[in-house]
């Protein structure tokens, strides 16, 4: 079964979450509040998306967390690579590793479905998913 991870799905939510809330500060406890999640693991994935420069915060009374870009400009895939670094169904999708097999018959199948999605996650804005575009 093909799954994406709990901590990417948390990730997201976690993003959608602060997106929701525009350009006010969203606090640590009022994101694990509103999505359910501990706040350690809200802390583990808000330090990540710092890093990735999708999140920044403000400290004090008024402080939390805001998007560093509009939420336009943000990607799913920009999620994706910032919690999972790698975009790889299959190994043979990985374009700095040589496919063990050889000469395998399907590697060509699971790149070009690999390809499908990337362009699919990197055409979903965060914004698109606030406001429930394509849903069905």
């Amino acid at each position: 079964m093909l799954k994406i991870s709990k901590l990417l799905d948390y990730g997201l939510l976690v993003v959608v979450t602060i997106a929701q809330n525009d350009s006010n500060p969203y606090s640590t406890a009022k994101i694990a509040e509103s999505t359910g999640l501990n706040i350690p693991t809200v802390r583990k994935l808000l330090n990540q998306l710092s890093l990735a420069n999708i999140v920044t915060s403000k400290r004090g009374i008024e402080g939390g967390y805001t998007l560093v870009s509009d939420s336009r400009d943000i990607t799913v895939l920009d999620i994706v690579k910032c919690v999972e670094k790698d975009v790889n169904l299959t190994g043979c999708c990985d374009l700095q590793k040589k496919c063990s097999l050889g000469n395998c018959m399907v590697s060509g199948y699971w790149k070009v479905l690999n390809s499908q999605l990337l362009s699919l996650l990197s055409k979903t804005s965060i914004y698109d998913i606030v406001n429930n575009k394509d849903k069905s």
